[in-house]
């Protein structure tokens, strides 16, 4: 029975937030400035007789649509990482003295490396290793 006016005083409300918002907005500098630029912006383009869609060709054929756009600075190349002396992970051999077994891995992550690291500790472990 009263659907109807919990409805109407819902919408009122919100309309009374809207339009505290849209005041704000109203008082704002910066959307002041943006206004009025945009204001001579137009002006700027009638004087001259020109539209928005022959401005856009016009910066689109002289620089490219990427940089008619673009608003973010481009990534910077990254080297290479043979020229920059990078070597990679080198493989590395693990001898066990006590029973011999040899393991050949680039790190320490190695189910048997690990299982010898709990039984000797990482020093100890970490003399087995020669770089190859």
């Amino acid at each position: 029975m009263f659907e109807k006016i919990a409805e109407y005083t819902a919408a009122e409300l919100a309309l009374a937030k809207q339009v505290t918002a849209l005041e704000e907005l109203k008082n704002d500098p910066e959307l002041k400035l943006e206004l009025e630029f945009n204001s001579e912006f137009e002006a700027l383009l009638s004087k001259y007789s020109f539209s928005k869609s022959k401005l856009y060709a016009f910066l689109e054929a002289q620089y490219g649509a990427a940089k008619a756009v673009e608003t973010k600075a481009p990534r910077p190349v990254k080297a290479n990482k043979e020229k920059a002396g990078y070597e990679g992970h080198k493989d590395k051999l693990w001898t066990n003295p006590h029973t011999g077994e040899a393991v050949k891995s680039r790190r320490r992550d190695h189910k048997t490396i690990l299982g010898w690291i709990e039984q000797h500790g990482l020093e100890t472990v970490m003399t087995w290793m020669q770089r190859i």
